[in-house]
């Protein structure tokens, strides 16, 4: 496991059509499993908007890898079609490289930022991690 602060992260789109997304999922994760300095940190299937074909995909890489989109598009098989791959750096969220342990639902959501304003948004954005997860917390500390 490495420190966010460390990695590059690819955030894809793929799609496969003829394949399921478990199947879609199985293959893209077993192809990217031997690539070198790379983790799948997880896979997720859409609920609305998307085909039941496609996935999206968050892969991590070392900070410095200017190649990672590069490689990880051609280490996937052809019937594997990347429709987007976005490059990313981790602000508040995800803390590591670790693959995601945890069920639930997962919402994607992309807008423009101004240079300025990136260490304000950064800022909200991990007040509101805390306030999510101490109730979170606190629901699983009452169940122990």
């Amino acid at each position: 496991m490495t420190d966010a602060a460390r990695c590059r992260f690819l955030f894809l789109h793929l799609s496969a059509p003829g394949l399921g997304w478990q199947a879609l999922a199985q293959v893209s994760e077993a192809a990217l499993s031997g690539l070198p300095g790379t983790r799948v940190v997880g896979s997720f299937m859409g609920l609305f908007g998307i085909g039941s074909h496609d996935l999206f995909a968050l892969v991590a890489g070392p900070a410095d890898d200017d190649s990672l989109a590069a490689r990880v598009c051609a280490a996937l098989p052809a019937e594997v079609q990347v429709v987007d791959a976005l490059p990313l750096r981790a602000t508040a969220r995800p803390a590591s490289d670790a693959t995601l342990a945890r069920d639930g639902g997962f919402v994607f959501r992309f807008f423009d930022v101004r240079d300025g304003d990136v260490d304000e948004i950064v800022r909200l954005s991990r007040t509101a991690w805390e306030t999510f997860e101490k109730p979170a917390a606190d629901a699983a500390a009452g169940d122990a």
